[in-house]
């Protein structure tokens, strides 16, 4: 066959569709992502400067597992009182000002998803601090860091803000039935003080007997010690009594309070809760770090570093010398507290707008009359009249709604 048929064959062949050489196509290359943007949250710590180096040391490990940052302030309670907007993600402050912060609808409410998280073990959080300490109005708006029980302590100087008028409180709650009825301060459908019943009468006449006294025990609690005591003697911290009497206001008499049972808990005098912010724009990765602090070793290390915490999931009472300074609390302390927060009954300072003024107001109507200046009838009339001013001066509407939704009342 001529060569030139062959020629003619081939350059046929290669003429015919598909069957030509194709040029290889370059494969398009993927845009690059833009990396996520990292989230800066700021977090603010009240009144407690040991809780704020706490969270101060963890911002490098928070940046390791979220890619973002932490910036941590402190603010005085005049501070957060004063403000008009909280200006961070997260607020950690002391839990009498629950009610506040939720009547200025200040917070968010902790997300379900955060509660049922496996993680975080909601269900190990001590009975009392969770279904009491952290809920409002039927609602948790915070995670605890640590809420102390009141208690005896054997020495030192009381550690709260309000010493003469908290001290009168919890006198006169020895004195009552709470588990009948928990609205001890006011009469929860008028808003009217109650501090000229009789359990207040017999508390303050006790106050103004044990004054003398110089090894009356205080009211304080275990993490309360200072650094001192921690290289003295071991201090011993037990429960509050229920008194011998108890006051019945239905029918307005007196029982033996051995037919009652024990005291109840009180808390709400000190502890600590954080919560998300309403102001916050970033609350996907606020709620993270709320959950994140309030679990686990990272709760641990922070909770400790207060003076107003203590231990608060059952898992957390082995290590209960971490909050304890070590030295200054006995075994039999760590077991009371223990014991106190997994109670049923327990009561609560009202977390209502204005909870200070009405303490320092008390406190002061008590100190008068300790100094003599007041009689102790005089005294609880004039308590009362300072209360019912404070009371307008929030509106007494809003004040009895807030006082119900810290009880726990259904407005009718």
């Amino acid at each position: 066959m001529p060569r030139r048929f062959f020629g003619l064959l081939l350059s046929l062949t290669l003429a015919l569709p598909g069957c030509a050489k194709k040029t290889a196509e370059k494969p398009a290359v993927a845009a690059p992502r833009a990396p996520r943007a990292a989230v800066k949250l700021s977090v603010v710590v009240v009144d407690d400067p040991g809780l704020a180096v706490g969270i101060n040391l963890l911002r490098g490990e928070w940046a390791e597992r979220s890619s973002g940052e932490l910036e941590v302030r402190e603010w005085s309670l005049r501070e957060l009182l004063e403000a008009e907007e909280l200006s961070c993600d997260l607020i950690v402050y002391p839990t009498r000002y629950l009610g506040t912060l939720v009547e200025q609808k200040s917070l968010r409410p902790v997300r379900k998803s955060v509660l049922e998280d496996k993680q975080f073990r909601f269900q190990e959080v001590l009975p009392l601090v969770r279904d009491r300490a952290m809920r409002y109005g039927g609602e948790i708006f915070g995670l605890s860091l640590g809420e102390p029980p009141l208690m005896l302590a054997s020495k030192g100087e009381s550690p709260l803000r309000f010493p003469q008028g908290s001290s009168l409180i919890v006198r006169a709650a020895t004195y009552s039935d709470l588990q009948a009825d928990s609205a001890l301060l006011f009469d929860p459908q008028t808003m009217e003080p109650r501090l000229s019943e009789p359990p207040f009468e017999r508390a303050l006449r006790e106050l103004v007997a044990l004054d003398q006294e110089e090894t009356t025990a205080k009211l304080s609690w275990p993490t309360a010690a200072s650094e001192a005591s921690k290289t003295d003697s071991m201090q011993s911290f037990t429960a509050i009594p229920r008194a011998d009497q108890v006051y019945d206001r239905s029918l307005k008499t007196w029982s033996s309070g051995e037919e009652i049972g024990p005291s109840p808990t009180f808390l709400g005098f000190s502890g600590r809760l954080a919560s998300v912010t309403s102001s916050s724009r970033n609350a996907v990765s606020a709620f993270k770090l709320l959950k994140w602090l309030a679990s686990g070793e990272t709760a641990i290390q922070v909770s400790q570093r207060s003076t107003a915490t203590i231990w608060f999931r059952a898992s957390q009472t082995s290590q209960s010398t971490k909050w304890l300074g070590g030295q200054n609390a006995s075994d039999a302390t760590s077991q009371a507290v223990t014991k106190l927060l997994s109670r049923k009954n327990a009561y609560v300072l009202p977390r209502i707008p204005g909870i200070d003024e009405y303490l320092e107001s008390l406190d002061q109507v008590v100190a008068e009359v300790l100094l003599g200046n007041l009689d102790e009838e005089g005294a609880l009339h004039e308590a009362t009249t300072r209360w019912q001013a404070i009371t307008e001066s929030y509106g007494k509407q809003s004040q009895r709604a807030a006082y119900r939704r810290h009880l726990g009342f259904d407005d009718p």
